[in-house]
């Protein structure tokens, strides 16, 4: 199989891709504020991409633990809410505490990391924490200042696929009601996730889900260099043996938790689309599409 190079946004710089060997950017002594912090990762990309089976296959690694989504950090600490909550203290008449001790927003953004941190390590037992919550792909700027070790795979999938698994997949959301909402809803994340991961090359590999699903093992030996551990089979089995949270197959709401047989997923669901649904696709999402190589 030939691995198509993802054309980086328009930011200038290229961000490492699942099928090339990742490219290190300027590597930097870590700031004091930043030593010995927790060496976690965080998996973002589009609701319905494969957050979550990613995670739990680089669960299935012994140096590496995950749990549910969180969600919690997007309320709390979005790019809005943590950088307003900066500048009004900053911004008081008599200068305020963190303006009179210099703190920069860098170092107040880690300081509120590591409660975070310190939540998940009390869970992980001496491994590696995995987050898989979609939403963080909305402040993953956010998040590398708040854990300046941790790591960042933003997955990519066809944005075919993902409208048709967010209609399928029962959620009470805007995306899984409404056709151009779901397109709408993927070109955001995939441009967002995007320009983070071309920002922070060091930081962040994109992984292609049609790809990492077609080669596993090669796929995964990547996916793990760049964490810096060995690639474990064990990930691969569970990519290859169980659909993790699937839109497809269900019969009650609550059949989307559970694990299913890869091969019972249909290949081409789009195909079933009506030819209006076809050109609103095609209209919202292909220009991005074509930036992907996948049309």
């Amino acid at each position: 199989m030939t691995t198509k190079q993802t054309p980086a946004p328009t930011t200038g710089q290229n961000a490492p891709v699942a099928g090339a060997a990742p490219t290190a950017g300027p590597q930097t002594p870590p700031a004091p504020h930043e030593e010995g912090r927790s060496q976690g990762v965080f998996v973002i990309g589009c609701p319905r991409s494969g957050t979550s089976v990613l995670s739990w296959c680089l669960a299935a690694h012994p140096n590496f633990w995950t749990s549910a989504e969180s969600d919690y950090l997007l309320d709390l600490f979005g790019s809005v809410d943590l950088h307003s909550a900066y500048k009004r203290a900053i911004s008081r008449p008599d200068g305020g505490w963190l303006e009179k001790n210099k703190v920069g927003y860098r170092e107040f953004a880690s300081a509120m990391g590591r409660g975070v941190e310190h939540l998940y390590e009390s869970r992980s037992r001496g491994k590696r924490w995995v987050d898989s919550t979609p939403g963080y792909t909305l402040m993953a700027e956010t998040l590398s200042m708040m854990c300046p070790q941790a790591k960042f795979l933003h997955i990519v999938r066809d944005g075919r696929s993902v409208v048709c698994s967010m209609l399928k997949s029962g959620f009470n959301t805007d995306w899984s009601d409404d056709f151009k909402t779901a397109c709408h809803t993927w070109v955001r994340y995939v441009t967002l996730g995007r320009k983070f991961a071309a920002a922070h090359p060091d930081r962040a590999l994109e992984v292609a889900y049609e790809s990492l699903t077609a080669e596993p093992e090669r796929r995964f030996e990547e996916v793990f260099a760049f964490l810096g551990e060995q690639s474990s089979p064990k990930a691969v089995e569970l990519l290859t043996t169980k659909r993790i949270n699937s839109s497809y197959g269900n019969v009650k709401a609550d059949d989307v938790r559970k694990a299913k047989d890869p091969s019972a997923a249909p290949k081409r669901p789009w195909e079933d689309w009506s030819a209006k649904q076809t050109d609103a696709f095609n209209k919202i999402a292909g220009p991005t599409m074509s930036e992907l190589g996948l049309v």
